[in-house]
């Protein structure tokens, strides 16, 4: 039973231990989960990304546009072989080819054309175009042409007054009045032609150079601007790869031939005898000379003078290069190697023959052929019609009608317009008036395309459907047909009807359409909607549609009714392009953050960032990683976004196609980050072990508060070592609290630690920032309770007391181990304490001690001196009196006394152990008896 009994106490103890350690155990676990419940916040253990004082990373996209389109040459460099690019000659002669070939400028291969002239009596081409009247090429400061060329060969380029014998790129330009306008490019020539009112002519870096690639990289619109008609120019419309040569011939002339100048006129003229000089010596000798031609009579004699005229030819009709005497001799009078017979101009002179006469243009000169040859490859033409207007002069603001056709009836007006300073008036009496423009670059309607136009109508005394004043478009669809339909806006009619709709025309009333008094009424027609009606009608229109023609038309009917209306802000818009641009940032405590923004592959053109209003530009970098000059890039401001505009002309000086980057700048987004006490609300500068919250703010440049950033508050400990992560959003007043953080953290010591927290807000507030702060964590002071007792207060001299006692927390009785207790006496009438001894409390905040003290009386009391957590502190005093040594006769010992004691004690418990086993005896069964 008592076995039983131990084992069940050990069990008991055992079980105790165990749940004592299961807690211990689970302490920290669940105050962890109550402090991350409690903070209303998610606490990451991950390690960190940035460093202390340092936050960088991926940002928000930003808005791009750019207007560019990119390339519009399909296999510029022939990789391909020829197509799309189309061969055509004129006048080649046998052995001209083109094909394509090695070596290449920029790949593996390059298209060679080769050219042998043929007919003497024009030159000979050969050309790759390039058919781009189809194509979206709008011509503005954008337009950009690359192209690289090795020059072979080119023969004719002795003949130094020939301009046919060249090798060039060309661009055929097409004008809003229906001009066409070419750029020459010129890589090798005999002679560069002069500019004409259609026709420039540029010699590129390196012309006449041969056997080396020659690389021109033209800004179109600052070539064409020579053009008197420049802002005219609407489009490209064609390239030409072109090789050229020309024939040229020698006079065929025989140096035997001279004459008699009779008239002493110094070149032959009728009626002059014409000699062969056998032996050249310029003197007639009847003996060895011929005479081919003589007046009768001949006033030839022997030893006459000769004198020579090169216009004077033979026609070599046997081809052999030198005069036969059956084939004519002529005088070319204007030197065009050609014997003119019965032209306009009269017939030049026979003056020899003995057979048939010559043909009319009979050539009077030997044939020379030329060939020319070349390389072409990276044939590369960029254009943007991105947020481009493509209608000349809509505005009118030239005080012309400049860049539009018309019939008269039109002329610009400083009297009405809706804006700027004109607009265009046009008037008509019982008849009709209009005025075109061609939008060659032919525009691909999209959701972006926009039509507007204004109409100020301030007669139209007629009343019939004849009276009308409208705006309308040409359009074409995308079928292999180019099927042309229209799209009609009337402003006004005399009867107030339109046309009813056709299979190939649309009918609308603009705006304010019918009103009778003058008054500007606009138009603003987004064009893709106006598509539905066609390709709703079953007959295989096929979209997109491409706009080709803008027309003003005013009629009046019958009699002498009259129209006067007037037009003004005419547009046809197109969006830019859009995209984003990527974005990163970098912060530093202390300092303004960075922002980097990059956009790629943006073709020619121009490029626009949006960055957030806040931010400054510290650099825009090109693809060629050089900064740009202020004045190639601009920036503007919008109630939103601050938008940096690369200009075109940045474009030009960098690849067509590159990646561009945008460096910007604010004031750190991290306003601030503190401890607080989570009952006062008061920022704390250190703490005690206990909780706080910690709290941090972040705010644009301009001090507004952001909401919605990502927050993150990190803590490191004194050794540098994470103790702590949290994350949150901003609310409204850019505030998150990490609510109720126990400090310091589980496992981790007292002592200054750091805290940080890192912004990032999201587009279009994009503002990054990081702060940090150190956060003193010290002991909380804790006061506590010295008790004292001694065992008894009266003692004789000798008698040891013991003093003990506890010390506790004040208020809440928890034993403190470790302290280090002095206890000190004080005799009567002395004011002097003394020490007694110094001593440790024990694991139950215990203390004891033995003390013998002389004769006399005490105070004695318990004092702890007070450390960096706990203050110092007394017990109560106590009294201890010690009175004389107890009386025992001299000479005698004590041991005699205490044997006789212990023996007496002895006899005692022997006596009682007797006395029951005789009990027991007087029991048959060994129970104590019963009593009778």
């Amino acid at each position: 039973m008592l076995t039983r009994k131990l084992r069940a106490i050990e069990m008991k103890n055992i079980n105790i231990l165990c749940v004592s350690l299961l807690v211990l155990l689970l302490v920290p676990i669940a105050s962890s989960g109550v402090d991350r419940a409690a903070r209303n916040s998610v606490l990451h253990l991950a390690p960190l990304r940035n460093p202390l004082g340092h936050f960088e990373g991926d940002g928000p996209l930003a808005p791009t546009s750019w207007t560019g389109d990119g390339g519009r040459i399909g296999n510029p460099s022939f990789e391909n072989g020829l197509g799309p690019w189309v061969s055509t000659s004129y006048n080649a002669g046998n052995g001209s080819t083109v094909l394509v070939t090695t070596p290449g400028h920029t790949g593996a291969k390059s298209a060679r054309i080769t050219l042998f002239s043929a007919n003497l009596s024009i030159g000979s081409t050969s050309s790759l175009q390039y058919d781009l009247s189809q194509n979206q090429t709008a011509f503005n400061p954008s337009a950009r042409m690359i192209a690289a060329v090795f020059v072979e060969n080119i023969t004719g380029t002795t003949v130094q007054t020939s301009s046919l014998d060249r090798v060039e790129v060309t661009l055929l330009l097409t004008t809003s009045v229906g001009n066409l306008r070419t750029i020459h490019y010129l890589f090798g020539a005999g002679a560069v032609p002069s500019n004409t009112v259609t026709d420039i002519y540029i010699a590129a870096s390196g012309f006449g150079t041969t056997g080396t690639w020659l690389v021109i990289d033209r800004n179109l619109a600052n070539d064409a601007s020579t053009f008197a008609d420049n802002s005219l120019i609407n489009a490209v419309k064609q390239v030409s790869l072109t090789s050229m040569s020309q024939t040229h011939g020698t006079p065929n002339h025989d140096a035997h031939f001279r004459y008699d100048d009779l008239n002493s006129v110094s070149h032959w003229a009728t009626g002059d005898p014409l000699v062969y000089d056998s032996n050249l010596d310029g003197t007639y000798e009847t003996s060895s000379d011929t005479i081919l031609s003589c007046p009768f009579p001949c006033p030839m004699t022997n030893g006459t003078l000769l004198k020579d005229d090169p216009l004077i030819r033979f026609v070599d009709i046997n081809g052999a290069g030198t005069w036969e005497s059956s084939e004519p001799i002529v005088y070319d009078t204007n030197n065009d190697g050609i014997y003119d017979y019965a032209s306009r101009y009269g017939s030049e002179p026979l003056i020899y023959y003995v057979g048939p006469q010559p043909n009319r243009d009979e050539s009077l000169l030997t044939p020379v052929i030329e060939a020319t040859s070349a390389l072409f490859d990276s044939i590369q033409l960029y254009t943007a019609s991105g947020s481009t207007d493509f209608v000349r002069n809509g505005g009118f603001e030239t005080g012309s009608i400049t860049g539009w056709y018309n019939n008269a009836s039109f002329v610009a007006s400083s009297s009405t317009f809706l804006s700027g300073a004109y607009s265009v008036g046009g008037t008509v009496t019982n008849g009709g008036g209009e005025m075109a423009q061609s939008i060659d670059p032919t525009p691909v309607i999209d959701s972006s395309t926009v039509f507007k136009a204004s109409s100020d109508i301030h007669t139209m005394s007629g009343s019939t459907s004849g009276d009308f004043a409208e705006i309308w478009l040409s359009l074409v669809d995308s079928s292999t047909n180019a099927n042309p339909v229209s799209v009609h806006y009337y402003f006004r009619t005399g009867d107030g009807s339109i046309p009813a709709n056709r299979t190939d025309a649309s009918y609308h009333k603009a705006p304010g359409f019918g009103a009778t008094s003058p008054q500007w009424f606009s138009l603003s027609v987004p064009l893709l909607m106006e598509e539905s009606y066609f390709n709703g009608l079953g007959l295989g229109y096929t979209p997109p549609y491409r706009v080709n023609l803008a027309v003003v038309e005013i009629g009046a009917g019958v009699g002498s009714s009259t129209t006067l209306a007037y037009f003004d802000q005419i547009s046809l818009l197109k969006g830019g392009r859009v995209g984003s641009a990527s974005s990163y940032f970098y912060a530093n405590d202390g300092q303004n953050s960075t922002y980097l923004y990059s956009a790629n592959n943006i073709p020619q053109g121009s490029l626009s960032f949006q960055i957030p209003l806040g931010q400054q530009v510290l650099n825009v970098t090109s693809p060629s990683g050089t900064s740009l000059q202020p004045g190639e890039y601009s920036t503007s401001a919008s109630a939103n976004a601050l938008t940096v505009t690369i200009s075109p002309s940045a474009f030009f000086n960098n690849p067509p196609a590159g990646n561009w980057k945008l460096y910007a700048t604010s004031t750190n987004a991290a306003a601030s980050i503190y401890a607080q006490d989570p009952l006062t609300l008061a920022s704390l500068s250190s703490i005690t072990n206990g909780t706080v919250n910690l709290v941090s703010q972040t705010a644009d440049p301009t001090g507004i508060p952001i909401s919605g950033a990502i927050a993150n508050i990190t803590m490191w400990n004194p050794s540098g070592i994470i103790a702590g992560y949290w994350a949150g959003t901003s609310d409204a007043q850019g505030l998150w609290t990490a609510t109720n953080v126990v400090l310091p953290p589980h496992g981790n010591p007292l002592g200054t630690y750091t805290l940080q927290v890192t912004f990032l807000s999201s587009y279009p507030s994009f503002f990054a920032g990081v702060k940090t702060t150190q956060l003193p964590i010290i002991p909380a002071i804790v006061p506590v309770t010295v008790s004292l007792s001694v065992s008894i207060g009266s003692i004789s001299q000798g008698t040891p007391v013991t003093i003990s006692g506890t010390v506790v927390n004040t208020g809440t009785s928890t034993p403190r181990p470790g302290l280090t207790i002095t206890l000190s006496y004080q005799q009567a009438g002395n004011n002097t304490w003394n020490l007694i001894a110094a001593l440790t409390t024990d694991s139950t905040g215990r203390y004891t001690y033995t003390w013998t003290p002389p004769q006399g009386e005490y105070h004695v009391h318990a004092s702890f001196a007070g450390d960096s957590q706990t203050p110092s502190t007394q017990s109560s005093t106590s009294q201890i009196i010690v009175g004389p040594p107890s009386v025992i006769p001299p000479g005698v010992s004590s041991l005699p006394w205490i044997m006789i004691a212990i023996a007496a004690s002895a006899v005692a418990a022997v006596a009682i152990a007797a006395l029951v086993l005789v009990r027991r005896r007087q029991s048959p069964n060994g129970q104590p008896p019963t009593s009778s």
